[in-house]
């Protein structure tokens, strides 16, 4: 492209300058045939007509240059031979017939290959034309393909005769008053070929005018949304390419008859109504009333048909048909619908809903109970803000679906009990009940429910006395309620704190011992305009022990930013005397708190005395072998004392 380009600039620079642009064209047309050498007059004349030169204009230009241009009849031969290669059976015949019929080998040779191409190349044409005849155009179209390779120009003649073949796979989709056509391209089908589309109620198409064009399309597919109702309508696709026929057209019919629009059914207190719309071209509706064994028209009124008269509970089957008449008036009568409703009396608002989080296979849910009190449908549903209406209101269908969002799940009925299990997003949710009756929505009472993930990881270390807790924080809540109960005497058997995340940092969370098993459970919280709530407790059992207790402090060397360095200073401490201690500490990657030595890499193995008062302090370096993301952490692994472990986040680095 850059290069004619450039070519197009030259030759307009040179025409706005006054010259002649035929002069050069005549120039190229000269240099072309003297610098080919081709042979004689008969020869200059086929070069030129191959190159686009008309009749007239080649026989002045021979006849000119026949003199100018000498060939020897070995050149003619040869120059021949090539024409005949190059599939240019024409051009070759007339160099032949310009040679002196002097008897010579090469001659006699040459022209009985002309008359065997010539002979071939019309069997083949006329082979193209027999298949062409039956009809076969992708055969037909074949065959000339074979003789192109004979001679270019007859083959180019005789496919200009042979249209596209049909396109494929042609099937039509009906869908109510919609008609969707799909075909898939033939052989011989291009990237120019196009499609058109005709409908037409007389028939078959058999040409692009026998009908309505739907239009014409590159594509193999076309929706048609006004096709006749009630009486055939036929379809032709039809396959078209510059310099081709088109081709026969890949047809289908069908007769549409659509079934009635939009059905839906309305209860009330002692009735039942279908509702419906119909194609302007449906004659009428039959309603019939469904039941067990018996069938029963039900009055049609326009656009609807009730059945009343119903005891409260009653469920009612409509079935609804459109029915049609051909120009010939018969009647036809579309796919049936069906709808279904139950009587229902004026609904009242549920007051008894009730709402907490529990824990599932699945994560964190929410279980949503209420006591029925009448027949009438519930719909629940959640919005951030509180509702607007008071308990009792009656609201439209719209109002209720343009208010928050509906709660689905998993339904468990019982006695005198529904109950909804749900999956809700983290954060505060004001869910609201909605009682669909015969007379219209009421608004229940709502209640309002926080999601949070419980803590995890729930560990306690029993010492004499009291245990020391530890978990990790969800990432939603920084408060959490621990509480503990045990089964006996004591006064502080049962007990309930709140722990915020920096308390449990600096001085970390203990809980007292006596003389039964401690039941602890620790729920995570979240608080909402001054509002608590609590996710799913983690609970743990804890026992009395005796042993002394043992402390350690981890502080880590100065590091970059907010990241400690791989240095660390462990600081062991003890409440009473204790002897022959085994402490070893660990180096363990990832984001799992180690729970057993050989969790991680050991980085420290010390064995020690303590006194009452007096710290021990270590040093242990992480190797660079331990990603920067990794947890530190001691074992007791010989001695009678119980190891307690600092607040969980000094242990944590990265």
């Amino acid at each position: 492209w850059d290069a004619r380009r450039s070519a197009l600039n030259i030759l307009r620079s040179a025409s706005e300058a006054g010259v002649d642009l035929r002069l050069i064209a005549l120039y190229q047309l000269v240099q072309a045939v003297v610098g080919g050498a081709v042979p004689g007059a008969a020869g200059i004349k086929a070069e030129l007509r191959s190159r686009g030169l008309d009749e007239r204009d080649a026989n002045i230009l021979a006849v000119v240059l026949g003199d100018r241009v000498g060939s020897t009849a070995t050149q003619v031969v040869q120059r021949a031979e090539e024409l005949l290669q190059d599939g240019r059976l024409r051009e070759a015949a007339a160099l032949v017939e310009g040679l002196p019929q002097d008897g010579s080998d090469s001659v006699k040779q040459l022209l009985k290959r002309v008359s065997v191409a010539r002979a071939k190349c019309g069997a083949l044409l006329t082979e193209a034309r027999q298949l062409l005849a039956v009809p076969d155009e992708i055969g037909a179209a074949a065959k000339v393909r074979e003789a192109e390779t004979i001679s270019s120009e007859d083959a180019e003649e005789m496919l200009a005769l042979i249209p596209l073949s049909p396109p494929r796979d042609f099937r039509l989709d009906a869908d109510g008053s919609t008609v969707r056509l799909h075909w898939q391209p033939n052989a011989g089908h291009t990237e120019a070929t196009t499609y058109q589309v005709v409908r037409s109620a007389d028939g078959p198409p058999k040409t692009p005018v026998n009908g309505s064009p739907l239009g014409e399309l590159a594509g193999t597919t076309i929706t048609d949304r006004a096709a006749f109702v009630a009486r055939p309508t036929f379809y032709g696709v039809f396959a078209e390419a510059p310099g081709r026929p088109t081709s026969r057209p890949a047809h289908g019919d069908l007769i549409l008859v659509p079934p009635v629009l939009e059905a839906r059914c309305e209860s009330g207190p002692d009735r039942v109504s279908a509702h419906w719309a119909t194609h302007p071209g449906a004659h009428h509706v039959d309603a019939i009333r469904r039941e067990t064994d018996t069938t029963s028209p039900v009055p049609v009124d326009h656009s609807s048909a009730t059945v009343s008269g119903l005891p409260e509970g009653v469920s009612v089957h409509i079935e609804l048909t459109a029915v049609y008449e051909t120009p010939e008036g018969a009647p036809l009568r579309s796919a049936s619908v069906v709808v279904s409703g139950t009587s229902r009396a004026a609904a009242r608002p549920i007051e008894s809903l009730r709402a907490h989080t529990i824990v599932s296979p699945t994560g964190v849910q929410v279980r949503v109970s209420w006591k029925p009190i009448d027949r009438s449908d519930v719909r629940l549903k959640r919005h951030s803000s509180a509702p607007r209406w008071p308990v009792g209101t009656m609201v439209t269908a719209e109002e209720m679906g343009n208010w928050g969002t509906e709660v689905t799940g998993t339904t468990e009925a019982s006695p005198g009990m529904m109950q909804l299990d749900a999956s809700l997003p983290a954060g505060s949710h004001h869910l609201l009940p909605f009682s669909i009756g015969g007379t219209g929505i009421v608004v229940g009472r709502g209640v309002s429910v926080g999601v949070t993930d419980p803590v995890s990881a729930l560990t306690a270390t029993p010492f004499a006395g009291f245990a020391r807790l530890a978990w990790t924080w969800p990432e939603s809540s920084r408060l959490a309620e621990v509480s503990w109960e045990r089964d006996d005497i004591g006064v502080d058997a049962v007990g309930l704190e709140q722990v915020s995340s920096a308390v449990y940092d600096s001085r970390g969370v203990t809980v007292p011992l006596g003389s039964a098993p401690c039941e602890v459970s620790v729920r995570a919280l979240m608080v909402v305009d001054g509002e608590s709530y609590a996710s799913p407790p983690a609970t743990i059992t804890v026992r009395n022990v005796s042993h002394a207790s043992v402390r350690y402090s981890v502080i880590s060397s100065p590091g970059l930013g907010f990241v400690g360095g791989r240095s660390k200073w462990i600081s062991v401490s003890a409440e009473e005397d204790v002897s022959s201690l085994r402490l070893v500490m660990i180096a363990a990657p990832g984001p799992v708190l180690p729970s057993q030595p050989s969790d991680g890499l050991t980085i420290m193995d010390e064995t020690m005395s303590l006194t009452r008062g007096q710290p021990k302090k270590f040093n242990a370096k992480v190797p660079k072998a331990v990603g920067r993301k990794y947890w530190v952490r001691c074992f007791l692994v010989s001695g009678d004392a119980e190891l307690e472990d600092p607040p969980l986040n000094t242990l944590k680095e990265g």
